[in-house]
């Protein structure tokens, strides 16, 4: 078993390494991702109890989930020099987080887990050589850990979304120069297709709006989507789109009929 007292310091350590010698805005992101990974821990632990209610979980695998949520974002705290996100440019998190956790030498279950909590496919995971190394039964378990922290990392998200819906269209970059008119007709078709919205296809406000509600199309577990429902999450933002002027009735109805009854 992994001590969480040790991989709270690990990641505590990156947090303050990441930091150093950073500007006010470095400093200000590395806040926000320590806050934000101390929620996926607590977030993951919850969806967990509730997929025990079907499936049973072993203290071990558990275990392993819990490093798996303090450590996921380690990679993040270096995003403060020339190609990082900060620049909006390039920058793979998921792979630095992995290479991060190798170093502190925990096993390849959580490495890989973490590897791929960000990415949109686990198939590539499929073909990783230590994947391949494993016997039938840690592969199952390596997957459903990379799958359980995509799930935990993407709600925390969206549960902090819905809870700062003005706040977030207020500050969010794609909001300056965005036009508050109806959902473009293209993410009208992805929704129907039940994919994530392109955010190169983001014309309105209310697309950008949108592609949050289309998460859902990225979420692996039934249990994920009835924690969603739990907050409200759906029926709030539909909620905000049901009182504004520019949304058609047209878009209303496809949102409603394709997001409030999705089921996986």
């Amino acid at each position: 078993m992994y001590s969480l007292t040790q991989a709270t310091q690990l990641f505590l350590h990156h947090a303050q390494t990441g930091s150093q010698n950073g500007s006010s805005e470095v400093q200000k992101y590395n806040s926000h991702k320590i806050r934000h990974s101390l929620w996926v821990l607590e977030t993951g632990r919850n969806l967990i109890i509730k997929i025990q209610e079907n499936t049973p979980l072993s203290s071990e695998f558990k275990n392993r989930a819990e490093i798996v949520f303090i450590l996921h974002d380690l990679g993040r705290f270096y995003q403060n020099n020339g190609e990082r996100v900060l620049k909006n440019s390039e920058y793979e998190h998921g792979d630095k987080s992995y290479k991060l956790a190798q170093i502190a030498q925990y096993d390849e279950w959580i490495c890989l887990a973490i590897k791929y909590h960000n990415k949109y496919s686990h198939l590539p995971l499929l073909e990783e050589p230590s994947f391949l190394s494993m016997n039938p039964k840690e592969q199952e378990e390596t997957l459903f850990l990379a799958k359980l922290a995509r799930d935990a990392d993407k709600l925390q998200n969206m549960i902090y979304t819905v809870f700062n819906i003005d706040h977030i269209l207020k500050l969010d970059p794609y909001s300056e120069n965005l036009k508050r008119e109806d959902i473009s007709e293209i993410n009208r078709e992805d929704v129907k297709k039940h994919v994530q919205i392109d955010r190169k296809n983001i014309y309105s406000v209310w697309d950008y709006l949108l592609s949050t509600l289309c998460w859902i199309f990225d979420i692996n577990f039934q249990e994920s989507v009835e924690t969603l429902h739990f907050y409200w999450y759906f029926e709030k933002i539909i909620q905000k789109f049901d009182e504004l002027p520019e949304i058609s009735q047209n878009s209303l109805k496809i949102i409603k009929e394709n997001i409030l009854n999705y089921k996986l």
